[in-house]
């Protein structure tokens, strides 16, 4: 049960991260991405860290993090990067028209 609900905060965690991206609309998209991971995986390697002060971890326990927030982080950041830029484009293409019609 524990293991769900950390994998759910950190899901969470960065869905909330990726909602930050429009503020960070200035940025280079690449920087974008690599600071809203950089603080995930900080984060979670961070409270691994702390965890292991506590109580012993296992010898893959920094690998077993990385693995178990990187692959959901990658496949959500992927599915809301592409729906972003096929959004994107189709504004692009609604003002494309949008000019064409009113040069006429």
């Amino acid at each position: 049960m524990g293991n769900l609900l950390q994998g759910f905060v950190w899901i969470a965690l960065g869905i909330a991260l990726l909602g930050l991206s429009g503020k960070l609309s200035e940025w280079p998209l690449w920087l974008v991405i690599l600071l809203q991971y950089g603080i995930l995986i900080g984060l979670a390697m961070g409270s691994t860290w702390v965890s292991g002060q506590f109580q012993e971890l296992a010898s893959t326990a920094y690998r077993d993090e990385f693995r178990s927030v990187s692959i959901p982080y990658a496949v959500i950041a992927a599915v809301y990067y592409g729906k972003c830029y096929y959004e994107l484009k189709k504004s692009n293409e609604i003002l494309r028209e949008l000019n064409e019609n009113s040069g006429s």
